[in-house]
């Protein structure tokens, strides 16, 4: 138990003590938001270099997508040799 005279000198002192814990208190708060903020700007960064990637990797590789779905007319006659084969493999297989 602590004497009569260190309560009073305590109380006396308790609102300074509250002040310095309050500090310290929002020193540390003050420290995590910054951390937090350069964490999120530093994944901003890194999503944005990967879009950037991407979309580099897709327009390069955009001539090799329209190579492989042909012209209009070879899209049209894909179209028309899928349906005559869904008409047959209806009319014949079910």
């Amino acid at each position: 138990m602590l004497s009569a005279e260190r309560q009073k000198e305590i109380k006396q002192n308790l609102s300074k003590y509250a002040k310095e814990y309050k500090k310290d208190e929002d020193d540390v708060i003050n420290i995590h938001i910054r951390e937090d903020r350069e964490r999120k700007l530093q994944l901003s960064k890194e999503f944005a270099m990967r879009m950037a990637a991407w979309k580099r990797q897709y327009d390069e590789e955009r001539p090799r997508r329209r190579e492989l779905r042909g012209t209009p007319e070879q899209a049209s006659e894909r179209a028309s040799e899928r349906h005559l084969h869904e008409t047959h493999h209806n009319r014949y297989c079910i």
